[in-house]
């Protein structure tokens, strides 16, 4: 029966889960932010894109990082307000400066930014410096297909990972996603 529930799909929270409303669980993230200094407009931005992500079921990229978030802003590590400027550009390019601020809103920038070139050129890639991790990836490549085009994000990351036989961490695990 094409109607009857998936039933590897749990719709009950477990015992040490609650179920929350994602308008509301968005709404929370956003205070949180908006708590230790990051604008109203950027904290709604960061927080729907963690919620959209939650809702994907990409929890790790979600909201489930966000006292991090808070608590690297509260370290003065992140910049709370940052001024993201372009700082290079050509007709199909665009560097972008994340100024500290989070990777959220950097990446929300440079995919804005690639949409407007490639309006113009048929075809665009921007990047971001000195930004903080942006979440999940597939939720810029998706921004894309909001105006008929085709969206790839793409990351750095730390070393995390030993090369086979390696014994050391010298290679990162760069994240990417194309919509």
């Amino acid at each position: 029966d094409p109607t009857a529930p998936d039933p590897t799909v749990r719709t009950t929270p477990g015992p040490d889960e609650q179920l929350v409303r994602v308008e509301q669980l968005q709404e929370i993230a956003s205070q949180l932010y908006q708590k230790v200094g990051v604008s109203k407009e950027d904290a709604d931005l960061a927080a729907g894109l963690e919620a959209e992500t939650d809702l994907r079921g990409v929890h790790s990229h979600g909201t489930r990082p966000l006292p991090g978030y808070v608590r690297r802003i509260q370290e003065g590590k992140t910049n709370p307000r940052p001024q993201i400027k372009v700082v290079r550009e050509g007709p199909s390019f665009a560097l972008i400066d994340g100024d500290r601020g989070l990777g959220h809103l950097a990446g929300t920038r440079a995919m804005q930014t690639a949409i407007s070139k490639a309006r113009q050129t048929g075809i665009a890639a921007v990047a971001a410096r000195n930004s903080t991790h942006f979440g999940a990836a597939a939720k810029y490549a998706m921004q894309a297909l909001e105006h008929g085009m085709v969206g790839f994000s793409v990351s750095s990351s730390s070393p995390g990972l030993a090369p086979y036989g390696g014994a050391s961490r010298v290679i990162g695990n760069h994240p990417f996603a194309y919509a």
